[in-house]
């Protein structure tokens, strides 16, 4: 049976699959399943935006736009040559060197933004989804992965193109005498933080954290990563044990 997509109260759900939603307005709503009513909107302010760039569009029906280009070379020819008769050459040359720094710079924005997406949907591919998948092979807590991937972005980087683990000062991180692997640091992790996977016990979250366990009788769902964190150090370090003193 499928799972509603909002629910007015967390009980009506089995227990099971209570974390699987948040809070909205009042009710709750499964996480990761879109606003009908956001899509919506946006869906009308593309179709509005559409048919006002087909409005404008009509008034160049009957456009040239071979004759227009060249009027409007015509007209950049003779605002030239008025510039050079009237011995403003230096003048006419600053212009020209305005137009192109500010065509340049466009174009070197655009570049710079589409590089920018095309590293992060790289870093993502070969760095963060790998250590999710191995994170959940090794038995991670569902809430804690958020949590692990944040903590491998200190660490992995891209390097020559490869994922490389580094430390504070940039230096591979070497095990054996090779180059740690991803499955080797996530298996480090559940010796430092015990606490970030499942059947596991341990200290929990590192000391001076300042985040105490909520209060026994809340909404499991409500809690951040660090809550559940600290209400599995209270209540035995297990996820399942810490889950049963909340709703």
């Amino acid at each position: 049976m499928a799972l509603p997509i909002s629910i007015a109260k967390l009980e009506d759900v089995a227990e099971p699959f209570r974390e699987h939603y948040e809070a909205n307005g009042n009710g709750y709503r499964l996480s990761g399943v879109p606003d009908t009513a956001t899509l919506e909107l946006t869906l009308k302010k593309e179709r509005d935006a559409r048919k006002a760039a087909e409005d404008a569009a009509k008034m160049f029906v009957d456009v040239d736009v071979e004759e227009y280009r060249a009027l409007k070379q015509q007209q950049a020819d003779a605002a030239k040559k008025k510039a050079v008769d009237a011995g403003k050459v230096d003048e006419l040359l600053a212009t020209q060197q305005a137009q192109l720094e500010a065509k340049w710079a466009k174009e070197r924005d655009a570049a710079t933004a589409e590089l920018a997406t095309l590293r992060d949907q790289v870093g993502g591919y070969m760095l963060t989804d790998p250590i999710k998948d191995v994170a959940i092979k090794a038995n991670a807590h569902p809430a804690t992965l958020s949590d692990i991937i944040a903590r491998s972005k200190n660490v992995w980087k891209l390097q020559d193109g490869l994922p490389v683990a580094l430390d504070a000062a940039g230096i591979p991180i070497l095990k054996d005498g090779h180059r740690i692997t991803r499955e080797e640091w996530v298996e480090g992790l559940r010796t430092e933080a015990p606490n970030l996977f499942q059947g596991s016990t341990g200290s929990g979250a590192p000391a001076g954290s300042g985040i105490s366990a909520p209060a026994v009788g809340g909404k499991w769902a409500e809690l951040t990563t660090e809550q559940k964190t600290e209400a599995m150090k209270a209540h035995g370090d297990s996820y399942d044990e810490a889950r049963k003193h909340y709703q």
